[in-house]
């Protein structure tokens, strides 16, 4: 049996799951991603993702403010400076 989670944002029950996914900004496909229950924080998924084999070296990364924060700034910086 596969079951979901619930969790409360804005007053607001959600049910499930979320998916998280890279994108090639040229072509539009989805180049990789997965599904992660909906009470999991967004900020702890942005490694996962600049780590998959399917991120591009150097590539434009653009997301929502759920997977801003310090950390992730760091991460991208540390990946990507040419410094």
């Amino acid at each position: 049996m596969i079951s979901c989670r619930i969790c409360e944002e804005e007053k607001e029950n959600h049910y499930g799951y979320k998916t998280h996914i890279t994108v090639d900004a040229k072509e539009d496909f989805i180049q990789g991603g997965y599904a992660i229950y909906v009470n999991v924080a967004d900020t702890k998924q942005f490694e996962k993702l600049i780590s998959e084999p399917t991120m591009p070296e150097g590539p434009t990364i653009a997301a929502d403010k759920g997977y801003r924060n310090e950390r992730n700034k760091t991460l991208i910086y540390n990946k990507y400076s040419t410094v």
